[in-house]
């Protein structure tokens, strides 16, 4: 805690120190509890945390949107020449910072496990970038090779001519074919006959 500039917390002496001036016939039959408050206090969980870990604020990976702002900000600033940061100094440099309110205490495996995080969220974010990069050149060659095509007019329906003649069952057949048709249909009734019978 003294290499990272983590102050602790007093508030465990302070209650046993109170606990021994209590006369023991008191003590004797109560049992002290530390129980979180169920009130929605801003931060109280916070305060809980730092209790356990006997630290003046508690130590908590980097959550908050400003926590994630002075990341950046910290890295950009002091850590971007090298590859991989001194977390132990990053660590340190952070806590003295920390307020309890807005920036709470990070151990050099907190920030490490954040700037993975950070570094794979960028990966990603450049993958995506270079997708919609590439679809909109394809979709620009795309637009320009091919020419809308336009649709010839239908055709209107073919209207009886002379050549033409409407059977009875409304197929058109042309005279030529008019006996053979004629006969065709006569088999096809004589063997839907013979089929029944």
């Amino acid at each position: 805690m003294v290499i990272l500039c983590i102050e602790k917390n007093n508030a465990s002496s302070l209650i046993s120190s109170e606990l021994d001036s209590l006369s023991s016939s008191m003590v004797s039959d109560t049992v002290p509890l530390q129980l979180p408050s169920t009130k929605r206090v801003r931060n109280n969980r916070f305060e809980y945390i730092a209790r356990k870990q006997q630290a003046k604020f508690a130590i908590v990976p980097v959550h908050s949107n400003d926590e994630k702002a002075i990341f950046e900000n910290m890295l950009s600033c002091n850590y971007e020449s090298s590859t991989e940061p001194d977390w132990s100094h990053f660590a340190s440099h952070w806590n003295t910072s920390a307020d309890g309110v807005s920036i709470f205490y990070k151990t050099p495996k907190h920030l490490k496990s954040y700037h993975i995080i950070c570094k794979e969220n960028k990966f990603i974010a450049n993958s995506i970038q270079k997708h919609r990069n590439i679809m909109q050149k394809v979709k620009s060659v795309i637009s320009e090779t091919m020419q809308p095509q336009v649709l010839p007019q239908a055709n209107p329906l073919l209207q009886p001519s002379n050549n033409i003649v409407t059977s009875p069952n409304r197929l058109l057949v042309p005279t030529s074919n008019q006996n053979f048709f004629h006969k065709y249909l006569t088999h096809c009734s004589r063997l839907t006959a013979d089929s029944c019978s």
